[in-house]
This record gives C-alpha cells, structure tokens and sequence, in this order.
C-alpha cells in the first residue's frame, strides 16, 4: 500500500519532463547532477482512515533535456490505525533509457482482514490479522525496439521476494477461531516465499500522472521455489492492462482490466484478490481471494470548471478457482463518482476524491493523480 501510495505521490515532486520524456510531452530543461527534496502527505481509504508520512526523493540526472533521470524514493508512512511502513523504491534509466530498472524493498507492520476464500464469503465473522514482515520486488526491463522503454515495448524479468511473521491472528466477533487461526490456512504461520519469471512491458501513454491517449500493458509469469528458498512453491501469472481513449474534444473514457492466476500452492498474503481503490472501489481490500481473480475499471472522465474536473466510475470484479468457473452474474459491482482538481494544469498532476459504493456500503478514497 505505501508503495502505491508513494509511486503517485512522490513523483509529483519531481517535475513530470524529468520522469517522463514521451514524444507528446513538452520537455523543460532540468539541471544535471544529484537532487533531492522531502515531500510530506496526507490521503484517506477505508482500510486506513487517515494515513500520512514523509517521503525523500533523490535523483540523478546525467542529460538536460532528452533522458528521464534515475530516482530514489525513501518513504515512511503512519496511519490513523496504527498500521505503518517505510522502504526504498528505486527507478533507474541506464543506456539511454533502452534498460528501466525499478523495484522497491519495504517493511511493514498492517493488520488486514481475512474473509476466507470465494467469490461469496460472509461478510460477518472475519478474522483480523497482524503480520509484520520485509517485502522485496526487482524488474529490468530491456526495450525490444531499441528505443526508450517508455516509447513501445520492452521485455525482462522480474524477481520477487517477502517474507512475513503473523504476529497474532483474532478471534471472530463469535468468539470462535476460525481456519487461520486454527492455521489450517497456506502461510498462516508466516514463512518466506521468492520466485523469478520472465515480465513485459509496453507502454505508449501521454503521461504518466493522468493520461489522455495510449495504452499499458505489463505482464509477468513468476515461479517460486525451493531452489530460490522459498517455503512455498507457486507459478503466479499477473497481468495489468490499461487504456485511454478520447471520446470526443473533451470526454475521456480510461479502463483498466487486471487479471491474475495461480498454480501451486502460494501463501494466502499473495493469493489473487479483489477490494480496494486499485481495482474495485467500494470493497475493502483483499475482501474476496482466490486461485483467480479479474477486474474491470471504467471511467469517464470530464473537465468542469477551471482545474476542477467529474469522473463517474463503474468497476467489477470476480474470483475463482479458474477462470472459465467465472459467470456473468458473479462479478461484484462497486460505482461511484468522484472530483478531480488539477495543481499543475500543464503535467497534468491533480488531487483527487473518490465515493464508492457495493451493496449499500460507502466508502471514501482521497489521494494524488488518478488511480490508473
């Protein structure tokens, strides 16, 4: 959650023609050398209430005006229940921007919900638990074009690491213990998981904060085993697809499918999932898991007034054990509406509040830049 939540703000620090160098863009002249700047936040979801921390952004840049500069964010975060994080998210440019390499490596101590497994799980009896653990994730991507990884497609890998410690596990609210408790569940008792797999990326938005044209597609197969050390052996398949189409002068239509998938026998921590405002605004995170999970966000968004801007929004999203188990009727609906305000009109960077509702639950969401 903390990367997330850094990876939108942070970078607004940072001039956007110093993140991001697409051919639609206009590029302002930057300095070369090391720069650094402490940049606080402040944001709401329902899983948080009220979180905010410090953030510090350092960043070399070796060329004026033609290359992204390579950057590193150390971020703390504190939340209004009690959970917190803090770790260092790198994201280098190396050969002319042909090689991206980015990752992060965070601590965190955040007591989570656990529904159960399904597409249908009782919202009633939940089990709070309390993990304290170290996650760790590496990708370099090589551009297959030999242009800038931000201009097309590019290819690579990605390693994965986290281990976790469940520092205590609740009763339900009926005072019974429940299937994590009893740790009848796959990573219950904690453990470390690590795997490496092939990952693309293919990338041809207008900018990175709110885009206007283009697509994003970053896909990646990971296996985790024993010869890497992990505990738990599992083949997780993500994909993350996004895209902007305009539809007339001033309207906007952004979507964004994810779809995920496993085989094997992973920890239930990286089991796929739907909930949250990352793909289904109105459901608490990770409020259904299972073997498989898809979601679908649309978005229409309009400007209004001056900077302030509307966006109406209609997420869905299922899990399974396998996809083709999916049905039509089975997909939860969150919608909702939201109010934009621009801070920087020219890169696009903006404030944003969000109203989600799913079967008479509402839930808030405030933050920087859109969700995808």
């Amino acid at each position: 959650m903390i990367y997330q939540l850094l990876t939108h703000l942070l970078l607004t620090s940072l001039n956007v023609s110093e993140l991001d160098s697409l051919p639609h863009q206009n590029t302002k002249s930057s300095s070369t050398g090391v720069h650094a700047i402490v940049v606080p936040y402040l944001a709401y979801t329902p899983e948080t209430r009220f979180q905010g921390g410090v953030g510090m952004v350092l960043t070399l840049r070796q060329d004026t005006v033609t290359q992204r500069p390579s950057a590193l964010v150390i971020g703390t975060q504190l939340t209004q229940q009690l959970q917190y994080g803090m770790g260092l998210y790198p994201e280098l440019y190396l050969d002319r921007e042909r090689w991206r390499i980015t990752g992060f490596v965070e601590y965190f101590k955040f007591p989570y919900d656990f529904y159960g497994f399904g597409n249908s799980t009782s919202p009633v009896n939940i089990e709070t638990y309390r993990p304290e653990g170290v996650k760790f994730t590496f990708s370099a991507y090589r551009s297959v074009t030999d242009k800038s990884v931000g201009n097309g497609l590019a290819a690579g890998i990605r390693f994965d690491a986290r281990h976790d410690a469940i520092l205590g596990i609740d009763p339900r609210t009926d005072g019974t213990v429940g299937p994590l408790g009893r740790r009848e569940i796959t990573g219950s008792e904690g453990g470390f998981q690590a795997g490496v797999g092939p990952a693309i990326l293919f990338d041809t938005r207008d900018n990175i904060f709110s885009a206007q044209n283009g697509w994003y597609i970053d896909a990646a197969m990971v296996a985790y085993d024993n010869a890497l050390g992990s505990e738990f052996e599992a083949v997780i398949t993500s994909i993350d697809l996004r895209g902007y189409v305009p539809l007339g002068k001033k309207i906007l239509y952004a979507g964004h499918i994810l779809y995920s998938s496993t085989t094997g026998r992973p920890k239930f921590q990286t089991q796929p999932r739907i909930g949250g405002e990352s793909n289904l605004r109105g459901v608490y995170i990770a409020r259904y898991r299972d073997r498989t999970a898809f979601s679908w966000q649309n978005e229409v968004r309009i400007p209004v007034w001056w900077r302030f801007g509307a966006v109406a929004f209609a997420d869905l999203g299922q899990v399974a054990t396998v996809l083709d188990k999916m049905s039509v009727l089975g997909f939860h609906v969150g919608v909702g509406a939201g109010i934009r305000f621009l801070l920087d009109e020219d890169e696009r960077i903006g404030l944003r509040f969000d109203v989600g509702t799913h079967q008479g639950d509402i839930q808030f969401y405030i933050g920087f830049n859109e969700v995808f």
